[in-house]
């Protein structure tokens, strides 16, 4: 790190810089223990060996992580969570965060918990962009992306889920969404089950827009579902879908 990463000045243009699942942990403790400012890039694809611990795992929202990560086109993998608790993913909690142009591959496994991500657990505030995720994610609100929302700033943009997603209600790109946000430019192809609501971009849209989006994966659910929401009362435009097969559990 720099001289000014050591002291943990928030600098998007003066990132630190992580290469190894080590130094990945040491940004994980930084954060989780409040520097939550702090913006990242990788500089090499990373395996991780152990059962990982969210970035950001804490209860409020003030003390989430709110800093940039840029997987500068690298990938994370071997991304392991095996756990009965709420608000799981690589990363748990963010408010006000950029994530991007990073991949990440592994198994979320949260029983029945809610706000599960392949990427975040629960979002607050933020944006994501050109993120991927492939595995599979197992929870409540359920998502490749983002298990659930709860603002009215989000913007998730350019993203892809290929994993099986099995929720209570469960989307490819994301689970739940209560507040105002936009998803564009995105798309599933993964097995999306939900108990409740399945569908391939948005299990449940309050409010909000989603624009440019298509899924192909197959959508399961003994309730509400859909190719690209299950339900909406927001505005779905220039989106497409195509059912492999409807399953009914």
């Amino acid at each position: 790190p720099t001289a000014a990463w050591a002291a943990g000045t928030d600098a998007v243009d003066v990132p630190i810089e992580i290469s190894s699942e080590e130094e990945l942990k040491d940004f994980r403790t930084r954060v989780n223990n409040g520097e939550k400012s702090l913006c990242a890039k990788l500089t090499a694809d990373i395996t991780l060996t152990d059962e990982w611990e969210p970035i950001s795992n804490v209860a409020f929202p003030a003390d989430a992580f709110a800093g940039t990560f840029d997987g500068n086109g690298h990938t994370i993998s071997g991304l392991s969570i095996t756990t009965q608790a709420a608000n799981q993913g690589l990363f748990g909690l963010i408010n006000g965060a950029t994530i991007q142009n990073l991949k990440v591959n592994g198994t979320v496994s949260c029983g029945t918990k809610n706000n599960i991500g392949g990427i975040v657990g629960k979002m607050q505030a933020g944006t994501i962009s050109q993120c991927s995720y492939s595995g599979s994610v197992t929870g409540g609100y359920a998502g490749g992306i983002v298990g659930a929302l709860n603002s009215n700033s989000v913007t998730i943009q350019n993203c892809s889920n290929t994993a099986n997603i099995n929720g209570t209600i469960a989307g490819g790109i994301l689970g739940y969404w209560r507040t105002r946000a936009t998803v564009e430019n995105c798309y599933n192809t993964g097995k999306i089950v939900g108990s409740s609501k399945a569908a391939g971009i948005a299990g449940q849209l309050n409010t909000g827009t989603i624009r440019s989006c298509y899924n192909s994966g197959n959508i399961t659910s003994k309730g509400d579902k859909g190719g690209i929401y299950a339900f909406c009362n927001g505005t779905v435009e220039k989106c497409y879908y195509l059912y492999p097969r409807e399953e009914i559990l």
